[in-house]
């Protein structure tokens, strides 16, 4: 990286509602998307088929991040989450749901100004 360029991590953030969070035999699956192609993909809370794990995972929310060396400026982005269970090797994981709208990563200009100020001496 240059001088003068900044890094910029992008991090998903899923809340499991419902009671849910407290669950023990659920993967989930975050995946990005940059302009709409599948960029990368994560498994959180993921077990052996079969198994559960031993305490409630993710107790909370989930997270997931996308480094900036995965998109650059200019480009759509979108993460999405989908779950199944774990108990059984035959479970599929269930469509993929937005976690938000997609999102330009970039700067817009909509107008420009010029000021110009001038000193005049007499």
């Amino acid at each position: 990286m240059d001088d003068g360029e900044v890094e910029v991590t992008l991090l998903c953030k899923v809340n499991i509602l419902n009671g849910i969070e407290k669950w023990k035999n659920v993967t989930y699956k975050i995946e990005w998307f940059v302009d709409g192609k599948s960029n990368k993909s994560e498994d959180i809370c993921a077990t052996q088929d079969g198994e559960e794990n031993d305490i409630p995972c993710p107790a909370e929310e989930l997270h997931s991040r996308l480094p900036s060396t995965h998109y650059k400026i200019g480009q759509w982005i979108a993460c999405k989450v989908s779950a199944k269970f774990a108990k059984s090797p035959n479970n599929v994981f269930s469509t993929p749901k937005n976690v938000r709208a997609p999102f330009f990563a970039g700067l817009k200009v909509i107008k420009t100004y010029l000021l110009l100020l001038f000193s005049w001496a007499l």
